[in-house]
């Protein structure tokens, strides 16, 4: 009896010629990528320095299962980056049949390409050039094509503009509680002071449970021209016919008409004002799920309110230890108590020790030097 070959994951990689020794620093590792027991096969297209590429379609475009573009300023430049092959890998993308990376190698505005609203890799959207360490920049990329390749498909229609945190720590009985209230069709506020991490929540929440969802839409609510902006833009991802529609007030009544007639979506409003902001934008009906966060406590006779505080020290200080990679609990509960189990404290500690090499020790001792001045 013949055994059962492995399944295989093909990884297409797209880049410019006068970026060939950076890709050649990733593929190094890339060729270690093992995802959950399948082989991986790379494939690569370089671009020309001017631009040109072959008109038909690269194959590898309609059959590989990530697809990677490194991204820089010749890269953008090229007549590629908007050509036949990007549309039709954003197209399988958004089908669910591949998954689209931007790689970014060196700092370029790449936000008003045709993939410019997906993730990026590596963390926190930061260049490969500017690491002090090129190989674990590249570290930090295959953990990301790796968590990517292997996580259940994005919704069709997806637009979170914040990545998955890979430190995201704690706050389960309210994940829970959160999706317990959301199932039942009863739309929910996390109200929380700045820093708390009320946004990081609903991103946490928004990726485990993106296979319950064909729409998931992020709307920047601090703003009413963000609002209505980001609100009525979900009209041109659907292909409602009133996506055109010169006044606004038709759009964002298509869009609230949309929401009440279908099922299978999640609407996030970040950083609201005030309830009446948001409160023409809010669908109806129970057909869905609403979610919102903001700083102000008054929304009581509008939604559920959920308020966040800081972390526990447990989970402030296995934040801290993962993020840091480091294992001094005693450093990091100090540190921790010192912040004020504050998770954008944390994480900006976190961000310096893992930036500066430094330990969690010297930093609190630095954060207490400073304390009268910060």
């Amino acid at each position: 009896m013949s055994a059962t070959p492995h399944p295989t994951t093909e990884i297409f990689c797209a880049y410019s010629r006068t970026d060939e020794r950076l890709f050649n620093g990733l593929r190094k590792h890339l060729s270690s990528l093992k995802l959950s027991g399948a082989s991986v096969e790379l494939h690569e297209r370089r671009i020309g320095a001017s631009g040109q590429w072959d008109s038909e379609i690269d194959e590898h475009i309609n059959t590989a299962n990530v697809i990677l573009l490194l991204i820089s300023a010749d890269f953008i430049a090229s007549d590629y980056c908007f050509g036949p092959e990007i549309a039709r890998a954003l197209e399988r993308h958004k089908a669910g049949e591949a998954r689209l990376i931007p790689i970014i190698l060196r700092p370029v505005d790449w936000r008003s390409a045709p993939f410019g609203t997906l993730q990026s890799l590596p963390a926190d959207a930061k260049p490969v050039t500017t690491w002090d360490n090129r190989d674990e920049a590249f570290v930090d990329i295959v953990k990301g094509i790796r968590a990517v390749a292997e996580a259940p498909a994005l919704p069709p229609v997806w637009n979170i503009p914040h990545n998955r945190n890979p430190n995201f720590t704690g706050r389960e009985d309210t994940l829970s509680d959160l999706h317990a209230t959301l199932t039942a069709g009863r739309p929910v506020v996390l109200i929380g002071l700045g820093g708390v991490g009320k946004t990081q929540l609903a991103v946490e929440y928004a990726f485990r449970h993106a296979a319950d969802f064909s729409v998931v839409w992020w709307v920047r609510a601090e703003e009413p021209t963000t609002l209505a902006a980001d609100y009525t833009s979900l009209a041109g991802q659907l292909g409602l016919p009133q996506k055109d529609a010169t006044e606004q007030r038709i759009i964002v009544d298509a869009v609230r008409r949309w929401f009440a007639e279908n099922a299978g979506w999640l609407l996030i409003f970040d950083n609201a004002s005030n309830p009446s902001d948001v409160l023409n934008y809010l669908p109806q009906g129970t057909s869905g799920r609403v979610l919102i966060t903001s700083r102000n406590p008054d929304w009581s006779t509008v939604v559920r309110a959920t308020r966040l505080t800081v972390l526990t020290q447990s989970e402030a200080v296995e934040f801290l230890l993962k993020r840091t990679r480091q294992s001094d609990k005693k450093a990091a509960a100090d540190l921790a108590e010192a912040l004020g189990n504050l998770p954008l404290a944390l994480e900006q500690a976190g961000a310096y020790i893992d930036e500066t090499k430094s330990s969690i020790g010297d930093y609190l001792a630095l954060f207490q030097s400073q304390e009268q001045k910060l």
